[in-house]
């Protein structure tokens, strides 16, 4: 059916417009004209249209539009990924995934995320405005999947798989050849926090997962690994309450702050390294305030 001609400068850019705003709503409206064939057909054409108008389009912040892609695809990739997660701790005696109730990030800690990765590009590329900084942030998980040291949020979806320290390197290897071998996902980013005085022990490690569905809204979704030893969980669950203390706004005493960073570091030196651990790739940067504490001593 044709609706509108045109002619002239624009034919394209018209015939484009009028596709996609008017195609869809006349055809059914002149297909119940048709039906109707009522005595004032361009009266009843009229009040037809204004009474199934088309709901209007509600377009989403980029923050909002970011939370809906990382719901949507995390929570259609989480079974496939969750099954090879199951697998693997299957793998090695007296492993396990734990803390899987914890796989989805929670929207309030994106959101915060999100935000603090907003006004960080927006102090890198200060000719923008914050908007455009959003908006900058959203296509690093869509249009135009970013790589650290981009600013993207890599854990909407995080697994962690705990063994048993004796075994610990060789599951960090095979779990690596896996997911980037036969899975064929991109390991983007591997961290190894047994190096070095940390305020943690640990190997992180971030994946890029492809995204085939048609309709989808990202080409790839990211994901975390982490692979503790026992003795690496107890850490991480002792040190994140001073940790939380030490980054919170209301904790200004400086005495304070140093005393719970000299704490944290006095457990993790506590802390066995797993055997070939620190031939695993690769070290972190050790924190700006270790760094500058070190220099002070």
């Amino acid at each position: 059916m044709v609706l509108l001609e045109t002619s002239g400068a624009g034919h394209g850019d018209a015939r484009a417009y009028v596709q996609q705003t008017l195609a869809a709503p006349l055809q059914v409206a002149l297909a119940a004209l048709c039906r109707e064939r009522p005595a004032e057909p361009v009266v009843w054409l009229a009040e037809f249209l204004l009474a199934n108008k088309p709901a209007p389009r509600v377009l989403l912040q980029p923050q909002q539009q970011l939370l809906r892609v990382l719901e949507t695809e995390g929570t259609r990739a989480e079974p496939h990924v969750t099954a090879l997660m199951l697998r693997f701790a299957a793998s090695f005696a007296g492993a396990t995934l734990i803390d899987l109730e914890h796989k989805f990030k929670t929207m309030g800690s994106i959101k915060f995320k999100f935000d603090r990765f907003a006004l960080s590009y927006q102090r890198q590329h200060p000719d923008l405005s914050h908007a455009e900084a959003e908006r900058a942030i959203l296509r690093l998980h869509t249009s135009a999947p970013g790589r650290p040291p981009d600013q993207i949020i890599v854990d909407s979806l995080r697994y962690t798989i705990q063994v048993p320290t004796e075994q610990y390197t060789e599951a960090v290897r095979v779990v690596r050849d896996e997911l980037g071998g036969a899975c064929g996902f991109e390991r983007i980013d591997e961290k190894n926090f047994w190096f070095g005085e940390q305020l943690y022990r640990g190997i992180n490690d971030v994946y890029a997962m492809p995204i085939h569905d048609e309709g989808a809204e990202a080409s790839e979704l990211f994901f975390e690994v982490q692979l503790h030893t026992p003795e690496s969980i107890e850490l991480k669950h002792r040190i994140h309450p001073m940790m939380k203390e030490v980054q919170s706004p209301q904790t200004v005493d400086q005495a304070r702050i140093e005393s719970l960073q000299a704490e944290m570091l006095a457990l993790v030196a506590a802390c066995p390294i797993p055997e070939g651990a620190l031939g695993l790739p690769k070290e972190v940067i050790r924190p700006p305030w270790w760094q500058a504490q070190q220099r002070r001593s």
